[in-house]
């Protein structure tokens, strides 16, 4: 035999190992090939939008034990075991879920995802595919699909009104074009910007605005800057007013009330006020009228009355080129709504413009004589407007417009202010002169050459008195019980008011007893022979540190303790005791409920008073009986000069009051008459004679400083004197002269009259006129807010005044309001106060709400506080005035927030700058935040959430399973799919304008193709060798 010899053992073992070398190479030649196939995979998806590389991983197969191995032994070591693998097989294709790169595409529906999660689809059987490919479209329904398999994108789909609710259900997501933004009424307008501080301040050249011709009506702002608060649909009237003719007619009565009129318009109308109505309108209207009138009168005859309206100042003017004139004239408003009443503010404000300028004899009218001009207040637009469109519920725009004007009123008097510095709104002061008196000041002697006397007379203001009013309630049996409040008299159950003060001026004995007297010192004041009264001050009266709270205290307080001191003693009247008063047979009872102050007058921040009846009646009848208010009203005329007619005597009427003295003299000599003050002065008097040598009997002043009950004295020293009790000695020159002293008396400056005494009432003393009639500020002022003292204009008995507006104080106990009286003031000018007025298109129908206010600001020029209002202001408006449910407008509300706006010395630019209403619109664009949110943007400005996008994960990726189109579904292994939303729990976020590439790397995955075709390569060749080393087997048996 040639060669090697091989058993049979060693064959097979040759045999074994070639053929095993054969399959290891072919399970690597397979393995390599997998490799190679997930390779070309991916280099082939390398620009497929979001797909997931592909990553083969190998294990190595079973292994054929040739020898176990055997540990160590004694001194022989330990033998590894021999073991021959049977080679390689695909162990798994792993899914690689690494970020792809992003590339933009500012698309909308091109989305990726920053982090983990993937987009969730559902086909039609609701079956949830996953995936990481963000480019989507709308199919023809709106909804958002993948526009390769149509599958729909799911999240939570936001309801009707643009909210996603935290449990709405998953479903598809829709972005539907044809969607609607509801409208929404205006809850909130928002203003800023500066007002100009340097407007009206008198430091610098910045002046108010005056109004012009074209002003607009609901703009109107009075002299100091207060809006008038005239809304559209008001109608302005004459609410008195007199035409008095100089030569009428024969069939006319002259005057004409003006308020009778009807010029076409209704009686007493001037116009209506809309939104367009200006100053040159109302300037037509008031031309219009008063041709009218005199036409309605006499055809060809002229009124001589042009009213004109001056653009450089901003005053309506009246010129009266005729010899008839205009008196008592009342501009206001009628009703407004359903109230049944003009507007309280908007109507005196109103009529206060349209009375003389500076209001001279406080009447607060109008009044044109015969070849006169006469010029009205100033009237002023606003410093600054702008304007907004609002909306209403049903999406219809609405324009309002705000007007903005600085407060140049004086500041109201406060609780400290002292009397001396108290004015009106005019600038007048309620003591004339703004002085409290020092001395008493002295007029001219009256002379009578007739008799020889003369009159020498000093009066001193000094006191507030009551002339006219009556407080009225009913006791606990209803028995009517008034008091008035000027003398103290009483009346009961409408009888006859019988005064506690005798004509010899000593109380009656029947008022002391039963305890009805209220004209003592601590109650009304007033003056008896027994109570030198002097006014509701006490009888100090004015001081020069007499302040607001003083005046009030004491009004209230006196006014009280005469109500309190006659009914805390009705039920102790024995009627067998009076006489004069006309007591019930059952007497009286204790009125039920009587609080401690029945009236309480407050002092408001504008520098008011109100007067409140917490019980009874002030200046009107306690009583639904008629004859008892017809009584007590027929009882009510004033004795003095200037008396009301009866059935207008019931308010409280204040008036300042002067304590005056005067003292008569004559002369001996019969063709003497005393000597004068300048006769005195110019020295033509000597030792009180004049140089025809009569006794002059002068009276001169011991003290000017003195109190006036000290005042005279007789200033010839040759003769004594009267003594204090006005006793004349038998024989004494001064008793021969006639010296009288009239003693100190209260006067009210508005009747000049005296209270006339036993020894004072001859023709030449009786009813002396202290002073001339005069108006004052302070009779003025305590009237019903917006009115002057009630005069007479017509010629007829009694006053001129407005319906329903009284004379004086009147306070029932069944007012929801306390009656206020014209505002009190004091020197200066409101400073960093900028008032503000809104003008709205109401129906005119209707009543807008709160359209006027007024703006605070710190010295920092910041916001402060709404005045009087505590919160924003909220504005509202019926724009149709019909019921909503019968295709009406639903009434447009809105708060006006002006906190913004700054007060600096800087150029105005304050204005509504922002509000919250729109009108319906359609979805105009969509966009999608980073948390998945679809926010639908509509035409109208609106932005709504149309849904949210869900993000989907498993808890193992690996275990998806791939359908195509780079979708994943779920697997065996990869575990529940979960959604929630975009950037929680784990999950990334939506980038919207992006898609998220294949997350291949080219370089990585040639590098693994040639590693896999060189080990494809490499176990090709094993094969190679194997059937090389079988060939040489097969020869070795040749």
């Amino acid at each position: 035999m040639n060669g090697a010899y091989f058993s049979p053992y060693d064959r097979e073992v040759i045999l074994t190992m070639t053929v095993r070398s054969l399959f290891v190479g072919l399970s690597g030649l397979t393995a390599m090939g997998h490799d190679i196939d997930v390779i070309s995979n991916n280099i082939a998806n390398v620009n497929t939008v979001g797909f997931r590389a592909g990553r083969a991983a190998f294990d190595d197969i079973f292994y054929q034990t040739l020898f176990s191995g055997v540990g160590a032994s004694g001194n022989q070591g330990g033998i590894n075991p021999r073991q021959i693998g049977t080679g390689v097989r695909l162990a798994s294709v792993d899914t690689l879920f690494t970020q792809g790169s992003s590339q933009s595409t500012g698309r909308l529906l091109d989305m990726s995802i920053e982090g983990n999660g993937f987009f969730v689809l559902v086909d039609k059987t609701n079956t949830k595919y996953l995936t990481r490919a963000g480019n989507f479209s709308l199919d023809d329904q709106g909804y958002i699909v993948d526009p390769g398999t149509g599958y729909r994108l799911i999240g939570k789909v936001a309801s009707e009104d643009g909210v996603i609710l935290e449990d709405q259900a998953e479903a598809p997501l829709q972005i539907d074009f044809s969607r609607n933004a509801p409208a929404r009424s205006t809850g909130n307008v928002i203003a800023s910007g500066n007002f100009d501080a340097r407007i009206g301040n008198p430091t610098s050249d910045s002046e108010v605005s005056t109004a012009q011709k074209t002003t607009n009506l609901l703009g109107m702002f009075n002299e100091g800057g207060t809006p008038l608060g005239l809304i559209n649909g008001d109608v302005i009237r004459f609410e008195t007013g007199f035409l008095d003719l100089n030569d009428p007619p024969d069939h006319i009565q002259s005057p004409i009330n003006l308020s009778s009129i009807d010029s076409g318009k209704g009686e007493g109308v001037l116009m209506t006020i809309t939104s367009t109505t200006t100053m040159q309108d109302l300037q037509q209207a008031f031309n219009d009228f008063f041709s009218t009138t005199v036409r309605q009168i006499s055809p060809g005859m002229a009124s001589g009355i042009e009213v004109g309206f001056d653009n450089s100042t901003g005053e309506f003017q009246f010129t009266n080129t005729g010899s008839n004139s205009l008196n008592g004239v009342r501009i206001g408003l009628t009703p407004r709504g359903e109230s049944g009443k003009p507007p309280e503010e908007a109507n005196r404000l109103l009529g206060n413009l349209f009375v003389n300028q500076g209001d001279p004899d406080f009447t607060r009218t109008l009044n044109v004589g015969a070849e006169e001009v006469v010029r009205t207040e100033v009237i002023r637009r606003a410093d600054s407007t702008s304007s907004i469109d609002v909306y209403d519920s049903l999406g219809n725009a609405y324009t309002v417009s705000m007007g903005l004007a600085v407060d140049t009123e004086t500041p109201a008097a406060t609780r400290e202010t002292t009397v001396g510095d108290l004015q009106d709104s005019q600038g007048r002061f309620l003591i004339p002169g703004g002085v409290v008196p020092p001395k008493p000041e002295f007029s001219e002697p009256i002379l009578d050459a007739a008799t020889n006397t003369a009159v020498f007379t000093a009066t001193q203001i000094s006191n507030i008195v009551a002339t006219q009013g009556i407080y009225s309630f009913e006791d606990g049996s209803g028995n009517l019980v008034a008091i008035r409040l000027s003398d103290g008299a009483i009346s009961f159950n409408g009888n006859d008011f019988a005064s506690p003060i005798l004509s010899d001026g000593t109380i009656d004995q029947e008022f002391l007893d039963n305890g009805l007297d209220v004209t003592g010192d601590s109650m009304l004041n007033i003056p008896s022979a027994v109570n030198q009264g002097g006014g509701l001050l006490g009888d100090e009266g004015f001081t020069q540190s007499t302040t607001m709270e003083d005046l009030r205290r004491n009004i209230e307080n006196r006014i009280n303790a005469a109500i309190q001191q006659v009914s805390s003693h009705l039920s102790d009247i024995d009627p067998t005791t009076i006489i004069r008063l006309n007591v019930p047979a059952g007497g009286f009872t204790a009125p039920a409920n009587l609080p401690a102050k029945p009236i309480t007058v407050e002092l408001t921040e504008d520098g008011s008073f109100t007067f409140r009846s917490n019980f009874g009646n002030l200046g009107s009848v306690a009583s639904t009986n008629s004859t008892y208010l017809t009584n007590i009203a027929n009882s009510q005329a004033r004795g003095d000069v200037g008396a009301w007619p009866k059935d207008e005597g019931l308010g409280l009427v204040f008036d300042l009051a002067a304590k005056t003295r005067s003292v008569r003299v004559s002369t001996v000599d019969p063709g003497d008459l005393p000597a004068t003050t300048d006769d005195f002065a110019d020295g033509r008097v000597d030792n009180n004679y004049n140089d025809g040598g009569g006794i002059t009997g002068f009276i001169q002043s011991v003290d000017p400083f003195g109190d006036i009950n000290d005042v005279f004295q007789i200033g010839n020293t040759d003769y004594s004197v009267l003594d204090n009790n006005g006793d004349f000695v038998i024989g004494n020159p001064a008793a021969l002269a006639g010296i009288q002293d009239s003693g100190v008396h209260l006067v009210a400056l508005s009747s000049g009259a005296y209270a006339t005494s036993d020894d004072l009432d001859d023709a030449n003393f009786s009813g002396y006129q202290a002073f001339s009639q005069e108006a004052t500020a302070l009779r003025a002022l305590f009237n019903q807010r917006g009115y002057g003292i009630a005069g007479n204009f017509d010629g007829a008995p009694g006053v001129d005044r407005t319906t329903g507006v009284p004379i004086g104080i009147v306070a029932n106990a069944d007012d929801p309001l306390p009656f206020e009286i014209n505002t009190i003031h004091r020197d200066g000018q409101n400073r960093n106060m900028v008032n503000f007025q809104v003008a709205v298109p109401n129906d005119y129908r209707t009543v807008p709400n709160k359209t006027t206010g007024t703006l605070f600001f710190n010295t920092r020029g910041r916001f402060q506080s709404y005045g009087n209002a505590a919160q924003t202001p909220t504005l509202s408006f019926d724009p149709d005035n019909n019921d909503p449910l019968q295709g009406g407008v639903p009434t447009v509300q809105f708060a006006l927030d002006l906190k913004n706006i700054t007060y600096f010395s800087a150029t105005s630019t304050a204005q509504m700058q922002s509000q919250d209403g729109r009108p319906m619109g359609t979805l105009d664009n969509v966009s999608i935040t980073n948390n998945g949110e679809i926010l639908g943007i509509f035409t109208n400005g609106d932005t709504q959430y149309l849904g949210q996008i869900l993000l989907g994960s498993v808890n193992n990726e690996g275990g998806l399973l791939q359908v195509g189109s780079t979708l994943f579904v779920k697997g065996p292994n990869s575990g529940d799919i979960k959604t929630n939303q975009a950037g929680v729990d784990g999950l990334g976020v939506v980038k919207s304008g992006s898609l998220e590439l294949s997350n291949v790397d080219l370089a990585q995955e040639f590098t693994r193709l040639i590693v896999a075709q060189r080990a494809y390569q490499a176990n090709s060749r094993v094969i190679t060798t194997g059937d090389q080393i079988l060939t040489e087997l097969v020869n070795l048996k040749r």
